[in-house]
């Protein structure tokens, strides 16, 4: 079983990592954001492109392939950045629940103490 004192210094771990986690998710919001919106425009590019192209009559379908195949890269990448992101922001809900246990945890023991 923990002592108070070292319920209080994992206290303290524990804030600092969510004050990090804050951070690292801040960071992983921006590059998120910016990955998708890389994505979309090269998407939408080559989708304009492949009808302005066209030589003959193209439908719909064959669009959205041509320009599938051609931004795979990019919708690869944005979709690892925003799995990233989710992943970052669940373990910041597990820090926080982890910070709420050792807080009911230092209760405890000064109401034991009482």
């Amino acid at each position: 079983m923990l002592s108070p004192v070292d319920i209080a210094k994992e206290i303290e771990r524990t804030i600092t990592r969510l004050e990090e986690l804050t951070e690292e998710i801040r960071s992983a919001a921006i590059e998120a954001a910016r990955a998708e919106t890389e994505y979309r425009s090269a998407f939408s590019q080559s989708r304009l492109i492949a009808r302005a192209s066209a030589v003959g009559k193209i439908t719909i379908d064959q669009v959205e392939d041509i320009a599938t195949n051609q931004t795979n890269d990019l919708a690869l990448r944005y979709r690892i950045a925003a799995n990233s992101l989710q992943t970052l922001r669940e373990v910041l809900r597990a820090t926080q629940s982890q910070l709420d246990g050792l807080r009911t945890l230092s209760t405890s023991h000064r109401v034991a103490g009482s």
